[in-house]
């Protein structure tokens, strides 16, 4: 295996159009909207030509400093990993990230990919997590016969009720989003898994990307409730999602769900991916009873070792 070092932008890309397990997450795209929203971190993706000449890229964030360097694959805590034409090997897989052993790296954080499922060494710590799947068919019947009754049954309320379901087209659209949010936040308090600044809804605003979707649902032109929702290949990931808690009983998430799954549907995407649930059970049962599929994420770290450092110098070289 030969290390490429950075690849450009147009290798990165090709190889994510490539690849049939690759995620948003693995895009240049959604590693540039982190780099320009977290300045604690930089991108640091390495290419690799295997032995049989196939090229492979490990999407990366580093941050901390030149002698105390940390990576992450990637952020925030998203679906990370190697990506390639084909699916790797695991001794490719090992190679890819024993590169990464080095004197001024301090700590390697993973996340699992939940379309492509592999095993690091032992001297990765793992915890398991998992997301929810759904495959979707070319026709919504089947995906809509799969939902529990109580699912259908809210998400003809949401209708009834008034609900209405659009894209957002404007800056304005995403400041609402971020108003409900922020609701969400407030109810969540201290159990919320993670807090985002709006410059990062604004950068995602700015990349004006076509595979990038923010689904809104407004009851009489006032936004309730809102999911922001990534495509690449065959995958539709619901990376974000909130609500407004006076809203509940409109049911929007349920018709936000079903519409967007219709949308997928029409436009031949196989996998609707719920994402993980942050360990909230309540969130879980919600998407399982969609008629998901519940699919293992693990989540690995690697802490610096003087032992793991001198097994990943070449032979010859010591």
């Amino acid at each position: 295996m030969k290390s490429l070092g950075k690849p450009s932008v147009e290798l990165w890309e090709k190889v994510v159009q490539e690849c049939e397990y690759a995620t948003f997450f693995h895009t240049p795209t959604w590693a540039r909207i982190i780099e320009n929203s977290m300045p604690a971190y930089q991108v640091g993706t390495r290419a690799y030509e295997l032995e049989d000449g196939t090229c492979a890229i490990l999407p990366l964030m580093a941050s901390g400093q030149a002698h105390r360097k940390r990576y992450h694959s990637m952020v925030p805590g998203v679906y990370g990993g190697p990506i390639a034409k084909r699916k790797l090997t695991s001794a490719e897989v090992v190679e890819i990230f024993s590169g990464l052993h080095r004197f001024n790296v301090r700590r390697i954080d993973v996340t699992g990919n939940p379309l492509f499922i592999y095993d690091l060494p032992a001297n990765y710590e793992c915890r398991e997590d998992f997301t929810h799947i759904l495959r979707l068919d070319a026709t919504f019947d089947s995906v809509w016969r799969g939902f529990t009754k109580g699912h259908k049954s809210s998400a003809r309320k949401a209708e009834r009720m008034g609900v209405h379901i659009s894209l957002a087209q404007s800056l304005d659209d995403f400041k609402e989003y971020y108003r409900v949010y922020e609701d969400s936040l407030r109810r969540w308090a201290d159990r919320a898994t993670s807090r985002y600044e709006f410059d990062l809804f604004q950068n995602i605003f700015n990349e004006n990307c076509s595979d990038i979707k923010l689904w809104l649902a407004s009851v009489t032109g006032k936004v309730i409730a809102g999911a922001l929702v990534l495509y690449v290949k065959e995958h539709i990931a619901w990376w974000h999602g909130a609500s407004l808690e006076e809203y509940f009983e409109y049911c929007a998430p349920n018709l936000l769900n079903v519409e967007i799954m219709k949308d997928g549907c029409k436009r031949g995407y196989l996998y609707y991916d719920f994402n993980p649930s942050g360990g909230h059970k309540g969130v879980a049962r919600f998407k399982q009873s969609f008629g998901a599929e519940k699919r293992r994420i693990p989540r690995w770290r690697w802490k610096f070792d003087i032992v793991d450092i001198v097994k990943s110098i070449p032979k010859g070289w010591a």
